[in-house]
């Protein structure tokens, strides 16, 4: 894509890498106007508590676009932390407590897998202390006390945070089942799991795959309507759109067979 059509995507980097986690539809609020000029969009980034608009465009895919280069524009003036990497793979030094810049997200993406539902805010927190050397993290998982883990000191606070993360994500891959690869489709199986349960033929309007764009690849999250209110259950990242719903379609099968809690 060209620099005036690819600005959506650098927007979902650099708000994923703001917020350490993996970005979806409700980190954006997007608003469109007509004009005798053409179409003006607006974006609204709640984590910011800021709003932006670009100029007026001919369509509204490129007024998105517009919009989305102001903000592209805003977050690179920002001390932003690194870009997550792969979920869920293996990291060097993640033992020793060596500084790994990606850590705090895979953390995040790992026990949301371990509990099989998204997490609340106050799922993974973090406390500081001063030591000679900068600072001391320790992190703290609800419902883990195993994966309670202290870093190793640096000289700032966030990279003293993915120390201590590094070291609980070591502990917390050797907790997560096998690959989706070698599964069985947990797709089908989830829909055989909610015929029963619901006693009647499963069709298209009981269930929804929503999917994002994320930087790792894609992530889902799957909408179960037969159950009275929606029930979410949100995935990892994974590289193609299959997996995704593959990914989202597992978390939902353990939570509600009760292996997720």
């Amino acid at each position: 894509p060209d620099e005036e059509t690819k600005h959506k995507s650098m927007l979902n980097a650099l708000v994923q890498r703001y917020l350490e986690k993996p970005v979806t539809k409700d980190d954006f609020e997007w608003v469109y106007e007509s004009t005798e000029e053409g179409f003006v969009a607006s974006v609204k980034i709640p984590c910011l508590n800021r709003e932006f608009s670009g100029k007026a465009q001919q369509n509204k895919k490129l007024a998105s676009h517009a919009a989305a280069g102001e903000a592209v524009a805003y977050l690179e003036t920002l001390d932003l932390p690194p870009p997550l990497t792969k979920a869920l793979l293996p990291l060097a030094g993640a033992g020793d407590g060596s500084s790994i810049s990606s850590a705090k997200g895979d953390l995040y993406q790992a026990v949301t897998q371990l509990a099989g539902r998204p997490l609340d805010k106050g799922d993974i927190s973090y406390q500081e202390e001063e030591c000679s050397s900068g600072y001391l993290s320790t992190v703290l998982v609800k419902g883990y006390d195993n994966l309670t883990s202290k870093g190793s000191p640096r000289s700032r606070k966030r990279d003293a945070q993915h120390s201590a993360a590094a070291k609980s994500l070591a502990v917390a891959q050797k907790l997560l089942p096998a690959p989706l690869e070698s599964r069985s489709n947990p797709k089908g199986l989830v829909l055989q799991w909610l015929a029963k349960v619901a006693k009647k033929p499963i069709g298209k309007e009981d269930f929804i795959y929503e999917i994002v764009t994320v930087e790792q690849g894609y992530q889902a999250e799957l909408v179960l309507k037969c159950l009275g209110e929606d029930q979410r259950y949100r995935g990892v990242p994974e590289k193609t759109k299959k997996l995704a719903e593959r990914s989202a379609a597992q978390i939902a099968l353990d939570y509600l067979q009760g292996q997720g809690r």
